[in-house]
This record gives C-alpha cells, sequence and structure tokens, in this order.
C-alpha cells in the first residue's frame, strides 16, 4: 500500500473510528484493521517455546506424576511440551478472536458516527477492557461489550473498572433476563417497589434476585428515591423518552419519597445499552404513576407526554395529565 491510498484510507475514517483505532493499538501496541487484525499469537508462541526450552535446559531429571506423587520420567516430556504449547496457543487465539469480533463490530457503528470526539480514552481503562472482553466468547454478550467499547470511545468515563468488572461474570441467561425486565425499570428511579404492580405485571422476584447476584439491581431492604419539592413549584420527579411525571409540593417544602429497587451502576450502564430509548411499558407506567399519585401525600402528581426537548435542557409537555 503506498503513502497516498494510506493516507486516503485514514482520511476516509471517522473521527471516532479513528478514536478506537489509537486506543486499541495503545494497549495491544500494533495498529488496529477491521476485520483484518494480525494474530498477536506470534509472540505468545515465541515465549511458549523460550519457556519450554528452559524449561528442558534446566532440568536434569524430567518430572512426571505416578500413584507415589511425583517422580521422574522423560518418556513423555516432549509431548508435554508440544501439548503445553497447543493448549496455550489455542487459548490466545481463541482470546483475540473474542477481542476482534468485539473491537470489529464497535469499529463499524464508530464508522458511521459524525460526533467530534477530542477527549482519550483512559489507557488503564482501555487494557482492562482488552483484558476482559477477550475473555467473552458468547456472541451476545459480546454485542454489549461491543457497546460500552463505543459508548466510551465516544465519551471517555462513562463506563467505570466497576462497572467492567460486574459485567464480566454476566452470563448469557442473565442478560436476557435483565433485558426482559428492563421495561420495567426507569433509568433514574430503578424498579418501582410495590407488590401489587409487581405482580399485575407477572414480574417475578426469582428474577429480581437473580439480578441482585449478579450485581445489577438492589433488591434487599426497603430503599427509597427521594426529590425534594419546593411549596408551590413544580419538579420533575422523573422521566421516560416520551412521559414525565411531575410534582407539586401543596403549601411546604417537603422531600418526595418512592420507593424503588434501585440499579447498581453496573445496571445503570447495561440498561443503557439493552435499552437505548429510555422507554418504559406503557402499561407499567401508568398503573406505577396511579399508584404513586394515590398514596401522595402533600402534593400533586402528575404524568405529561413530552411535546419537546430544547437545546438547553427544557423539557416542554402536554398539559393534560394522563393520570
Amino acid at each position: 500500500m503506498n503513502g497516498n491510498l494510506v493516507l486516503k484510507t485514514v482520511e476516509a475514517l471517522s473521527k471516532p473510528a479513528c478514536k478506537l483505532i489509537d486506543a486499541v493499538s495503545s494497549s495491544i501496541g500494533q495498529a488496529y484493521r477491521p476485520r483484518y487484525i494480525k494474530r498477536m499469537s506470534d509472540a505468545k508462541a515465541y515465549e511458549i517455546k523460550t519457556i519450554s526450552q528452559a524449561l528442558k535446559d534446566n532440568s536434569d531429571l524430567p518430572i512426571s506424576y505416578n500413584s507415589e506423587g511425583v517422580s521422574v520420567d522423560s518418556s513423555n516430556f516432549e509431548e508435554l511440551l508440544k501439548r503445553t504449547g497447543k493448549r496455550l496457543a489455542f487459548q490466545e487465539l481463541k482470546k483475540q478472536e473474542n477481542l476482534e469480533n468485539i473491537v470489529d463490530s464497535a469499529f463499524i457503528e464508530l464508522q458511521s458516527s459524525d460526533k467530534d470526539v477530542d477527549a482519550d480514552v483512559d489507557p488503564d481503562w482501555m487494557s482492562r477492557f482488552i483484558n476482559s472482553a477477550s475473555r467473552i466468547s458468547d456472541y451476545e454478550i459480546q454485542g454489549i461489550w461491543s457497546k460500552i467499547l463505543t459508548g466510551e470511545i465516544l465519551r471517555p468515563n462513562s463506563y467505570s473498572l466497576r462497572v467492567l468488572k460486574v459485567l464480566e461474570d454476566i452470563s448469557q441467561s442473565e442478560a436476557l433476563t435483565f433485558s426482559k425486565m428492563s421495561k420495567f425499570i426507569f433509568s433514574h428511579l430503578g424498579m418501582y417497589n410495590d407488590d401489587e404492580i409487581l405482580a399485575k405485571h407477572a414480574i417475578e422476584y426469582s428474577d429480581l434476585f437473580a439480578l441482585e447476584e449478579c450485581g445489577l439491581i438492589n433488591v434487599s431492604g426497603f430503599i427509597m428515591y427521594t426529590k425534594p419539592l419546593e411549596a408551590g413549584k413544580r419538579e420533575i420527579l422523573f422521566r421516560t423518552k416520551n412521559y414525565v411525571l411531575i410534582g407539586l409540593s401543596s403549601d411546604k417544602n417537603i422531600e418526595f419519597a418512592i420507593p424503588q429497587y434501585p440499579l447498581t451502576e453496573a445496571g445503570k450502564g447495561l440498561i443503557k445499552i439493552v435499552r437505548p430509548d429510555n422507554e418504559v411499558d406503557y402499561d407499567f407506567l401508568i398503573d406505577s404513576t396511579k399508584k404513586i399519585k394515590a398514596t401522595a401525600k402533600n402534593s400533586t402528581i402528575s404524568l405529561h407526554k413530552i411535546v419537546a426537548l430544547d437545546n438547553d435542557g427544557t423539557i416542554r409537555y402536554d398539559k393534560e395529565s394522563l393520570i
């Protein structure tokens, strides 16, 4: 490839895609080329060969194991080294394949982005991501990790190292359970904690406990989501993509409280991936907000359809309440 062609190729990349290449290259020590990454097994193969030779050269008596414990036996030493080398090489190749699948998917998405990205991804975060992502072989979970990488490139510090640690251990079934439950979760509130509402919508406590065990939601104890309401002033209690819940204190400043099962930091990160539109099941939204309104004290609660979002962050909504 001549210099002019290389230059044209680089110029054809979007800025987020270039950021991805820089971030990955800084951690794995070589330039990333989507779908054509050179396998990194050469270094590991050399390492295996060197260590094996050193063991062989410095071992006066080859080691083997029998019914009496550790003993010496030179008959299978070469075969043992070969099997060890093949196993390690296979493991490293599999890790590289996992990583390439994830990074390639992120590249495809970032290449279509026109967002101006100036901040760099933290090298320590990128190193941890690569180490963790290389262990993810499930196709569905790889999709989640690709979204994490995409989000971090577009907005560095979106996902903490703690989030990566939690998500590294999540199985496909747990991810599917969370995806199924996500339509009943308010991003800032968590899941509304009311036995009657949960039972009506067939939300199983076994699923909630499973999600708690893998570190995505907290169902222990009685936890409240609180929002200060100033007397006579309308405040947004929470919002979804299309709806906003408004609270109005009657005659004094109060601390409005809603019982909840809050998301953990990892849960908040994951829900942005499995439910990017931030919309809640409509029937669940209506039932939950009606119950919140019925149990509210010293305040008026109303649910409204969002009409527009202004550039300054102001939310405009229909005056008529849906509850």
